[in-house]
C-alpha cells in the first residue's frame, strides 16, 4: 500500500484523522523491515512434516485487479501449525511456484512428508520436478 492508502484506510476505519504522514512513513518502513526478516528467515529448524500449498486471489488496490498470494502453511513434527511463506504472484504458473520451492530450499527448509495443493498444473509441475 502506498502512504496516502495507509493514511486513507485509518482515516476511513476509525472515523478521523489518525496518523501524520511521517509517522505512516515510519510505520511502513519498519513493517516492510519486519516482513522481509521474515520472508528471509532460516527455515532449518522447522521440522515440517505436512505442507499446504495454495493460491488466492485479494484485491490488493481500491480499484485494480486481484492479485494472487500464494500461501503457504506447515504443520510440524510437534503439531505447531507454522505460516512458512506469503508471496504475490500472478499466476500459479511453474515458474513462478518453482522460484518459490528453491528459496524455502536456499533457506534450509527439509522435504516434508507430503505436499497438499489444490493440483494446479504448474505447482504440481514443480513440486514433482
Amino acid at each position: 500500500m502506498s502512504q496516502r492508502d495507509i493514511e486513507y484506510s485509518l482515516e476511513s476505519a476509525l472515523g478521523h484523522f489518525v496518523l501524520g504522514k511521517s509517522t505512516v512513513s515510519e510505520v511502513s518502513a519498519t513493517l516492510s523491515e519486519e516482513y522481509e526478516a521474515w520472508r528471509t528467515r532460516d527455515l532449518s529448524k522447522e521440522t515440517v512434516t505436512y505442507l499446504f500449498i495454495d493460491t488466492v486471489y485479494e484485491p490488493l488496490r481500491r480499484w485494480g485487479q486481484k492479485t494472487g498470494i500464494l500461501c503457504v502453511w506447515a504443520i510440524c513434527e510437534d503439531g505447531r501449525k507454522v505460516l512458512v511463506s506469503l508471496s504475490t504472484t500472478n499466476s500459479e504458473s511453474y515458474e513462478s511456484c518453482v522460484e518459490v520451492l528453491r528459496g524455502w530450499v536456499k533457506r534450509g527448509m527439509r522435504t516434508p512428508a507430503t505436499i497438499t495443493t489444490d493440483g494446479a498444473l504448474g505447482l504440481t509441475k514443480a513440486i514433482d520436478m
